[in-house]
């Protein structure tokens, strides 16, 4: 006779739902989610990532990030309906630049970029319309701008 081997109806006894409870703290953060088995590699990595930062220099990585950063301000203006949304100063964005688009669903946008053009970055749904965000960093290409630029223009002129 095919029964099932065990059957459990209702709630778990008392003792083993405390059990779980402990169980789960012990294993959470403080958001409460579980954390199962920790990664160390994040933590043995630091040493040597700081390590490289300082051969490469702080002022050099940042006078790269505001040159790449540049860069895409100058290329994304230049599309029509493509209008900054932070100020064009250097010292207040450094590596980041937001953008806002002439319009669209922000959500589209930005799995187009992805789907299409291989190109992650976060595009948001903003009251003025969908906002591109760019984030450059030491290690982007200008190759990389380049490839954006193209994208959006294709996007949103429906031109290659």
């Amino acid at each position: 006779e095919d029964a099932p081997v065990l059957a459990v109806v209702g709630r778990p006894v008392p003792e083993r739902e405390r059990r779980y409870r402990r169980a789960r703290r012990r294993l959470s953060d403080d958001s409460g989610s579980l954390q199962g088995t920790r990664d160390p590699a994040p933590w043995l990595a630091m040493p040597a990532a700081i390590d490289f930062h300082d051969r490469l220099g702080s002022h050099k990585i940042l006078h790269r990030d505001r040159e790449l950063a540049g860069r895409a301000r100058s290329l994304l203006s230049s599309l029509p309906g493509v209008q900054p949304a932070i100020p064009n100063d250097p010292e207040l964005g450094a590596a980041l630049a937001a953008y806002r688009l002439p319009g669209g669903d922000a959500k589209q946008i930005q799995r187009t970029l992805w789907d299409k053009f291989r190109i992650e970055t976060p595009v948001l749904d903003r009251p003025t319309g969908p906002h591109l965000r760019v984030s450059t960093h030491f290690y982007n290409t200008h190759d990389e701008i380049d490839r954006l630029h193209v994208a959006l223009r294709e996007l949103l002129l429906g031109t290659t």
